[in-house]
């Protein structure tokens, strides 16, 4: 197969932060550049890019710039996420908006207090943030629902499949490993999916491709009696997480 280096179609010195896809062919890339830092202040330009060719060619459909004194965010976006190749929601560092027709225009929407998102069907939304943070929106972000903490860790990661059924990763600190944490009744309820990385293994990333087949990765935590040190480990799961 041949990788296609996608800098080339884009502004130099871009940070890219997430890339989502809704099928084969239509997907959406995030973008930063650092326009200006100085010691008081930070310019950022924020961009969407869309494909609809699996990602052969990029073009920008969303483009903002914004100038912050004495706050120097790294990243203008948060998340973004889609339900399908119409349905999205990006949260930024000015706010969050949602859109309906694959991100060629964007409305204002309700932010939530989390920074990471999951969209499983066009209206509903899940948020997760620091210190357990758990909300739900049933109406693509026009208003929000404090849902119950399964956790006290600040989450990182969060998957639903459908408007039932979903996962988080909560981080317990260096060390000390990583809650992997599921529902199945829209997020009311959290148990413990697995044990396994409770005490080593602290989760950097998942990703499902159904209920249950997905892969996870980890920043896994080695001890003997001589040295302590970390390496990259995957996991996969056949099983919906359980092992």
């Amino acid at each position: 197969d041949v990788w296609i280096d996608v800098r080339a179609q884009t502004a130099d010195n871009m940070g890219f932060s997430k890339i989502v896809f809704a099928n084969d062919i239509t997907g959406w890339l995030l973008g930063t550049k650092i326009l200006f830092s100085g010691l008081n202040s930070i310019t950022l330009a924020g961009y969407v890019y869309n494909t609809a060719n699996g990602g052969s060619t990029w073009t920008i459909i969303y483009s903002d710039t914004v100038t912050f004194s004495f706050y120097y965010p790294r990243s203008y976006f948060q998340d973004i996420v889609f339900a399908d190749s119409l349905n999205g929601f990006f949260k930024s560092v000015i706010g969050s908006f949602a859109t309906i027709n694959g991100g060629f225009s964007w409305f204002p929407a309700q932010s939530s207090s989390g920074n990471h998102y999951a969209m499983p069907n066009p209206t509903l939304l899940y948020a997760v943030g620091y210190s357990g943070i758990v909300e739900k929106s049933r109406d693509m972000a026009s208003t929000w629902q404090r849902l119950t903490k399964g956790t006290l860790n600040s989450i990182g990661k969060v998957r639903f499949f459908d408007s039932l059924r979903g996962y988080i990763s909560a981080s317990k600190g260096y060390g000390d490993g990583s809650e992997f944490l599921k529902t199945v009744d829209g997020g009311n309820n959290w148990t413990t999916a697995t044990s396994l990385f409770e005490n080593k293994g602290t989760i950097t990333s998942f990703y499902f491709i159904d209920s249950l087949h997905g892969w996870l990765s980890t920043w896994w935590l080695h001890q003997d009696p001589y040295w302590t040190y970390n390496s990259g480990l995957i996991f996969r799961t056949n099983d919906g997480g359980s092992s």
